[in-house]
Order: structure tokens, then sequence, then C-alpha cells
């Protein structure tokens, strides 16, 4: 065995055996949970988002959507007949008394409704493909270098490999490494 593979074998065996374990059983491996937007059933959501055909414009929060209104109607894009109406809708959207009935009537007043399409959302967790680490040291690592990659709040995420004897094996064997 060449030298510095006795160094890496050494190495990894102190970060595997010192290194943190965030309190997961062995054997144990690290991969990386990110996060994304699944769509969903009104009721059933965490957000709404709006898609604007017309412009081919995603408003990825309702927010967003009422931050546009509120600048067409400063810039003087609406009649003012229908201003006070579109300034209520906005006021009940800020107290979260908004529902899909008062998102039906704020998109009727900009008359923007037969140009948007409401897509509610639901936050869903998600182990990223072609993650493995054998420490959790190197899954931060992998987060530092490539976190680019991902959402901000993509993280590190143990696990055990309970049924995977081979696997077992293989941990039992490098954390038991002795120095030549």
């Amino acid at each position: 065995m060449h030298i510095t593979d006795k160094v890496f074998l050494q190495q990894l065996k102190d970060e595997m055996v010192n290194g943190e374990h965030d309190y997961q059983a062995s054997p144990r491996f690290w991969v990386i949970m990110d996060y994304r937007d699944e769509v969903t059933a009104e009721g059933f959501h965490d957000n709404i988002e709006l898609y604007d055909s017309s412009a081919c414009h995603v408003f990825k929060t309702v927010d967003d959507y009422i931050l546009d209104v509120e600048e067409r109607v400063e810039y003087g894009f609406f009649f003012d007949t229908f201003v006070p109406k579109i300034k209520q809708c906005i006021e009940m959207a800020r107290d979260k008394h908004f529902g899909s009935y008062e998102m039906d009537e704020l998109l009727e007043e900009t008359g923007d409704k037969s140009d948007m399409n409401i897509v509610y959302t639901k936050r869903e967790s998600y182990i990223v493909p072609n993650t493995f680490f054998l420490t959790k040291k190197e899954a931060e690592d992998y987060l530092e270098m490539y976190g680019y990659n991902h959402t901000d709040k993509a993280h590190t995420y143990a696990m055990t490999a309970l049924r995977s004897p081979n696997y077992n094996r293989l941990i039992k064997f490098i954390e038991n490494i002795e120095e030549w």
C-alpha cells in the first residue's frame, strides 16, 4: 500500500471516529438535503405563485405581485375609479385576510385575470441525487465548494445504512484500522 493511501485511511478513520455524528447510529453516512417547491392543491399549500402568461413572468409570492400592482398604481396605469378597490384588496392581503376569493377579486380589478394563473405550491425536502459522504466534514466541504448548485436552505443530512452488511463491514474496518 502506498504511503499516501495509508495517510488517507488514517485521516479518514480519525474523522469518522472523532468527527461529528449528528446523533446518528452507525454505520452512518451523509447526503445533502435540499428543498424545492412542488405544485399542490389549494389548502395544502405553503405559498401561492402567480404566472403571468402574457409576460412569461412568475411572481414567486403574492407579495411580489402586490408590489408590482402598487408600482402600476403609482405610475397611473389604472383608471382612478379602480384604484380605491385595488388598494382595498392590497390592504386585505397585507392583513392576511386573503384567500382565493380575494385574489380573484384583485386579479379582476387589475385586469390581470385572463393572463394570470394561480399556482399553489408547498415546500418539499429531498435528498440531492448523487451525494454520498463518509463524513460530515466532507459533506460540509462539498456545500462550501458547490453550494451555488443548491438553494440557500441546503444542508448536510445524516443517515444510517442499517440494512447494508457490506457497508457496515467496510465502516467497521476503516474505524478499526491501526497505524501501520
